[in-house]
């Protein structure tokens, strides 16, 4: 069983949508015949294409899924299907201080800011503790606020 923690919606069908769903482990089922501007909605680990007049349903008809319609942000809409309770591959955190790593007689090398995000993977494991798992509400104001500059 999977533990995907965040419902979303985006307003699009491209292949980059396609391929980040099924990187995250979403069952995607998917025929040619869907044009690019039908959607996709994720929840309990499926992914399920959507005409244009279903958007309205699924983020307000279905209320107990609390599914976030990304619009056409496709880091946004990855970044929040990517939220699982049971591992953090593909999630976003952000450092609680700035980070500093000794990169053996390289020297030191900075990692983060404070108030930096950077994905799971990109975070040396001896540095996690200066780490915290991004929450919902801070990945929308960061990819709004990043795609709006």
């Amino acid at each position: 069983m999977t533990n995907y923690m965040q419902p979303v919606l985006i307003e699009l069908n491209t292949r980059e949508v396609r391929d980040g769903l099924r990187a995250l482990g979403y069952e995607v089922v998917y025929t040619d015949e869907c044009p690019e501007n039908y959607g996709w909605a994720t929840g309990a680990g499926h992914a399920v294409i959507l005409r244009p007049e279903q958007f309205d349903y699924w983020t307000t008809s279905v209320p107990t899924a609390k599914r976030i319609n990304c619009g056409k942000n496709i880091d946004l809409f990855l970044a929040l299907a990517a939220l699982r309770n049971d591992y953090d591959n593909e999630q976003y955190f952000i450092a609680e201080k700035n980070v500093l790593y000794m990169e053996g007689k390289k020297g030191i090398k900075v990692i983060a800011n404070k108030g930096e995000f950077k994905k799971c993977d990109e975070i040396p494991l001896i540095c996690a503790s200066a780490f915290k798992k991004a929450t919902v509400g801070e990945i929308v104001e960061h990819f709004c606020r990043t795609t709006s500059n």
